[in-house]
């Protein structure tokens, strides 16, 4: 599976490399395991503290990736690949950084809220 991943920048001085990103990725049976390894594989930037939070989306906010957690914390909206946005055969996927947002609290927004009226 082909994914094209991208990310905001953290600083002014984060822009000197384009973080876009194409990882092929093989044999992933599960999308919590798919969100594992685009984590494990697309290396975020650190930030002094320790306290980074990124939500990882495609349309819709996917997971919530923080620099303190051992791993990320899928959202229930989306649950399979045919949920994500795609281009050119490859799954479009972009990092937010949310700075040092408590990821508890974004996580809890985040799976509160709804995208559609019903």
């Amino acid at each position: 599976m082909k994914v094209r991943i991208n990310r905001d920048s953290v600083c002014a001085g984060d822009d000197v490399d384009s973080h876009d990103r194409t990882l092929e990725l093989v044999a992933v049976e599960t999308f919590d395991a798919l969100v594992a390894r685009v984590v494990a594989e697309y290396a975020l930037p650190k930030i002094e503290g320790g306290r980074a939070t990124w939500c990882l989306a495609s349309r819709w906010p996917i997971a919530i990736v923080a620099q303190e957690w051992l791993a990320p914390r899928v959202l229930p909206q989306i649950r399979s690949v045919a949920d994500c946005a795609a281009a050119d055969g490859a799954l479009e996927l972009h990092f937010t950084y949310l700075a040092q947002i408590d990821p508890e609290a974004a996580l809890e927004v985040l799976r509160r809220v709804r995208f559609m009226s019903s």
